[in-house]
């Protein structure tokens, strides 16, 4: 009775082996390797069993009885994961287009490659007209400031040594200093800029037959104007308080 047992429970382990055997055996099989015998799901055991094209439905094995056309689902399940592997793959490869490569065409390069040049000396050129055109404005701009800074400093000279009138009797500027601040054209009038600036003076002041020493300092406003001809005139100087 106990050797029965026995008996049975060796035969069990056998068959428990065998099957998970081939269930590992299975998921462990390498596709691109001659498989020594692939059991169908229809029944066929097929010797020496090469894999050698997937597709979407069917799979093309050559095996000891020649090359044969495999439906995929007949294929065990522990296959299956591979096969969707192989398929995916092999769909991958058929889809890839190799870039055509084009003859070359010596003519095609040779004007290609004038225009090319061409138009990088085209640039080339513009940059450097544009660069001398800036330059342009930009000189033209300075004489224009210094136009009107010469035609204010001439006004506030003239203006604080013989017209302004600083103080009581018979007045000689023994010195004067002329100092402005960069000229501001008016918005929307070319031409047209104003100017501030402080005259800084040192006089004698002939007062009741007796002459004193004295300074002051005298801002003013100037407006100056640019004619057609290129000629600044100053056509309005506001003096301020003396300090």
């Amino acid at each position: 009775m106990k050797t029965c047992a026995v008996n049975f429970l060796r035969r069990g382990l056998v068959l428990f082996a065998l099957l998970f055997g081939v269930s590992l055996s299975m998921a462990e099989i390498d596709l691109t390797k001659p498989i020594p015998e692939l059991r169908l799901k229809d029944g066929r055991v097929l010797k020496d069993a090469s894999l050698k094209a997937f597709n979407s439905k069917t799979v093309f094995v050559k095996c000891a009885a020649g090359l044969i056309q495999v439906r995929n689902e007949v294929f065990p399940d522990e296959l299956q994961p591979q096969l969707k592997i192989a398929r995916e793959e092999t769909a991958a490869i058929n889809s890839y287009k190799a870039p055509v490569r084009k003859e070359r065409d010596p003519v095609a390069e040779a004007k290609r490659t004038a225009v090319e040049r061409q138009q990088r000396e085209t640039e080339k050129r513009e940059a450097r007209e544009r660069a001398e055109d800036e330059e342009q404005q930009r000189r033209a701009a300075e004489a224009r400031i210094n136009l009107v800074k010469g035609a204010v400093r001439e006004k506030a000279d003239n203006y604080f040594r013989y017209e302004d009138r600083l103080g009581s009797g018979y007045v000689a500027v023994r010195s004067l200093s002329i100092e402005m601040e960069e000229p501001e054209e008016f918005s929307g009038w070319t031409g047209r800029y104003t100017v501030k600036g402080k005259g800084h003076l040192e006089y004698y002041d002939s007062y009741r037959g007796s002459y004193s020493f004295s300074r002051a300092n005298r801002s003013f406003i100037a407006t100056v104007e640019i004619d057609q001809k290129g000629k600044a005139k100053v056509i309005g100087f506001d003096r301020g308080v003396i300090d």
